[in-house]
């Protein structure tokens, strides 16, 4: 009676651990729970203008960082806030048939918004999508700068991510921004900035 106890147990501690095991396993190859990811990258970015009639357009390399923070709704699908940011310095300026490179200037383009994002498991590979409120701004090396209105951008986001631990995972990503800020003049000489943003990313997510 005692032996057969014995092993009633033994049998009962080992379905539990085996149980406890495969339930680690899933939540360690799934997402879920709190979200956070910390990017860097660099690119190419592009904005243009029309000012009666004529186009201006600076474009040039750019770096950039970005953070986002959220939390899963469904089993590998998160939802999340991200604030970006990026630089141009010395941009290619085209405008009225000519071409120079404004030295001592800085093209910065920055963005907050909220996205929603998918991971394709097992293969940890991302698709996000998001909508963000962004400002075009030049700075000068004397400190003086402007800045557009308040615009809108959207961007979409494909990574591959490894995991490092249970809850860490670093990867790389590409990513697409396109948007539009108007001038800030306020009158009918105001024009509409296209922006279009391409990047490649490093990433390092939690969650």
């Amino acid at each position: 009676m005692r032996a057969s106890i014995a092993i009633a147990i033994s049998l009962a501690l080992c379905t539990a651990a085996t149980s406890a095991r495969a339930d680690d396993d899933r939540h360690s190859e799934s997402h879920d729970g709190l979200f956070v990811r910390v990017e860097g990258g660099i690119g190419y970015l592009h904005a243009s203008a029309n000012y009666a009639g004529v186009t201006a357009t600076s474009t040039g390399g750019t770096g950039m960082l970005g953070a986002a923070l959220g939390g899963a709704i469904a089993p590998n699908l998160v939802l999340y806030g991200e604030v970006w940011g990026m630089a141009c310095p010395n941009p290619n300026v085209q405008f009225a048939g000519s071409n120079s490179i404004a030295k001592n200037t800085t093209l910065n383009y920055g963005g907050l918004g909220l996205g929603i994002g998918f991971f394709l498991m097992p293969a940890n590979l991302f698709l996000g999508v998001s909508l963000d409120l962004t400002r075009l701004a030049v700075t000068n090396s004397d400190g003086s700068d402007s800045h557009s209105d308040v615009g809108l951008a959207a961007t979409v986001t494909l990574g591959k991510q490894w995991w490092i631990s249970d809850r860490l995972g670093l990867g790389i990503s590409l990513q697409g921004i396109g948007g539009g800020n108007r001038d800030n003049n306020n009158d009918t000489n105001s024009a509409t900035y296209k922006t279009f943003t391409g990047l490649a990313a490093l990433t390092f997510t939690y969650g």
